[in-house]
């Protein structure tokens, strides 16, 4: 979810009252305008708070439309006292974004092959995360054969989120002003994993073996 915000200023000499409403319906459901009405004294300023939460890869203004222009919202601005509409000669206001996920890729892709190992020896390979996104991220590896949610609960103990019992802040852990150790390497079955999780930059590669 991304937040911007502007502010009306009522410069006139009488009270007013001023909306902000959606021109186009396609953005409606993942637009959000908190305190959308108000009535503004003179001199008084209001912010209002727009907030964005896309649900699939989309933007605005769409490619397809004639115009290039994200004119979105249109600010309404009326009389206080006899409801009539205040012609104010301004345009539009643009809205403007790009949503889209996230992109990574696993080499090689399609897994490990150690061959036949003898009893006793090790053997050893890398595969490699690399980041060809737009945002960082983080990403750890589990064992596929617990549950997700034990998974979960025992990473977050590692990291001082909740003690034995359940509870934050245990005294096994570290508090996050004190700083987290990271998970470097974990073991499952007979293999052997390092590091076990990270994070990535836009662009940034890490080899795991």
């Amino acid at each position: 979810v991304l937040e911007q915000e502007f502010f009306v200023t009522n410069n006139g000499k009488y009270a007013v009252n001023v909306e902000v409403k959606n021109r186009r319906k396609v953005i409606a459901d993942i637009l959000e305008i908190a305190d959308r009405e108000a009535t503004l004294e003179p001199g008084q300023k209001h912010t209002f708070k727009v907030r964005l939460a896309p649900q699939k890869e989309m933007q605005c203004p769409e490619l397809r439309r004639r115009s290039a222009r994200g004119d979105e919202l249109e600010l309404v601005v009326r009389e206080a006292k006899t409801g009539d509409l205040v012609q104010t000669n301004l345009p539009p206001i643009a809205v403007t974004f790009r949503a889209m996920f996230n992109s990574f890729t696993v080499s090689p892709p399609r897994g490990l092959n150690f061959a036949p190992v003898r009893i006793g020896d090790t053997s050893s390979h890398e595969f490699e995360l690399y980041n060809d996104g737009m945002f960082r991220f983080e990403w750890y590896l589990f064992d596929p054969s617990k549950p997700r949610a034990e998974g979960l609960e025992k990473r977050e103990a590692a990291e001082g989120k909740v003690d034995e019992k359940g509870k934050g802040g245990g005294k096994g852990g570290k508090d996050a002003k004190d700083g987290k150790e990271s998970k470097t390497e974990m073991v499952v079955g007979p293999f052997k994993i390092s590091p076990a999780e990270g994070s990535l930059n836009p662009k940034e590669s890490r080899k795991v073996e």
